[in-house]
């Protein structure tokens, strides 16, 4: 999805050894969508998790099944 990025040139202009290269800029590119995915669904289930324990917890008081429905998106 997103486009490659190079990472060669040290913030001063020089070109840095191959040893000396930061790591977690190559993870980051490598991974982008991986962790976009994670932290997306992350998001969802909490969501969802949360609306259902509000619902059970207030024995239906504050919500019921459309809060549910609505929450799990």
């Amino acid at each position: 999805m997103g486009g490659s990025v190079s990472h060669d040139e040290a913030t001063n202009g020089g070109l840095m050894a191959a040893e000396e290269q930061p790591r977690w800029p190559k993870i980051r590119t490598i991974w982008q969508d991986a962790f976009s995915e994670f932290l997306g669904t992350m998001t969802l289930i909490l969501f969802g998790d949360g609306v259902v324990a509000q619902v059970v917890l207030s024995g239906g008081t504050k919500g019921d099944y459309q809060s549910i429905s609505w929450g799990w998106g």
